[in-house]
């Protein structure tokens, strides 16, 4: 028996999409981004999402340095999708402790999202794009 089990609407949190999985996800991330526009006071146009991966990475450079860290950046394109029991994915892109760019495709499980304005969003990409250009690209 287990006596610390949740249920899905404890774990989930009841709303009107929570028969459909797809529409769920969709769901959180606007609630994220309306909750942050009241905290913050800006409208909800003027915010973006980035990502912190839940997966610590680890890095080994040839000479034997070591480090590991946490994926932060920024989500450049959202997968919505097609049914209602898959989960969504996420294009993101971040640079490394050492400088070079990374861009995978993570999904809902795999991110904690968190919001951003404008401009720390803007300066965020530019970092990415700078070290994409530098051909540091992994």
């Amino acid at each position: 028996m287990m006596k610390d089990r949740a249920t899905r609407e404890e774990m989930f949190e009841e709303d009107e999409y929570a028969m459909s999985w797809a529409e769920h996800q969709v769901w959180r991330i606007q609630r994220l981004l309306n909750l942050e526009s009241a905290r913050l006071g800006v409208p909800v146009e003027s915010l973006r999402l980035a990502f912190e991966s839940k997966q610590l990475h680890h890095l080994i450079r040839r000479d034997g340095e070591r480090t590991s860290y946490r994926a932060e950046g920024v989500i450049d394109e959202m997968n919505v999708p097609a049914r209602s029991n898959q989960t969504m994915t996420f294009r993101v892109s971040w640079v490394d402790p050492w400088g070079f760019a990374h861009s995978d495709e993570l999904n809902f499980f795999e991110v904690r999202l968190k919001v951003m304005d404008e401009f720390s969003f803007r300066r965020v990409a530019r970092l990415v794009i700078q070290a994409k250009a530098e051909k540091k690209i992994h």
